[in-house]
């Protein structure tokens, strides 16, 4: 069985979960994850939808017991 996270990283603001978005935080993040057993599986880019909000979904994935 799987259990499923959807992150969601605003564009505008530069913010994923309350930290300054840069490349070195994205990593860490993801690290800190694949850690907890999480693989990225995609990331939907919606900065080209006609949306105010503009931000990016990563999806990811882990075994659950």
């Amino acid at each position: 069985m799987w259990e499923y996270k959807t992150l969601k990283i605003y564009v505008d603001k530069k913010f994923l979960h309350g930290k300054v978005l840069d490349l070195r935080n994205m990593e860490s993040e993801l690290n800190r994850l694949g850690a907890e057993g999480w693989e990225l599986l995609s990331v939907l880019d919606t900065t080209s939808l006609a949306s105010r909000n503009k931000y990016y979904l990563a999806f990811l994935k882990r075994r659950t017991s």
